[in-house]
């Protein structure tokens, strides 16, 4: 028979935890009032609100951005978004980091599900 981990909470983990996502708020609400001048930031934002890469692409396809190719240019893709997510750097680290990690965390999550 196998035996579930028991988890003992002390305070000091409870508060712990709590600062943890005092800090994921505060990003939420910093990304929701900040202008962005950068387009990448934009898409971190964007996928912040709605944790969805064909939903960010959509949004971006609606309001006309392209993605530069030989023959001119096309609708950015969700494979655009999940590659700008994956490599591209933006000024703030914790938008960025918090984004990353949600981004790895649902990839990992819909994997286990499917595969």
């Amino acid at each position: 028979m196998i035996m579930a981990k028991k988890i003992c909470w002390t305070v000091e983990m409870a508060e712990k935890q709590i600062e943890k996502w005092e800090r994921i708020k505060s990003i939420i609400q910093r990304s929701d009032i900040q202008s962005c001048d950068d387009e990448y930031t934009k898409i971190y934002k964007l996928y912040l609100k709605y944790t969805s890469v064909s939903e960010v692409a959509k949004i971006l396809s609606d309001e006309g951005v392209r993605i530069p190719s030989p023959t001119g240019g096309r609708k950015i893709s969700s494979n655009d978004i999940s590659d700008i997510i994956r490599t591209r750097d933006i000024p703030d680290k914790e938008l960025q980091n918090l984004v990353r990690s949600i981004f790895t965390n649902a990839k990992k999550f819909i994997n286990s599900i499917y595969n």
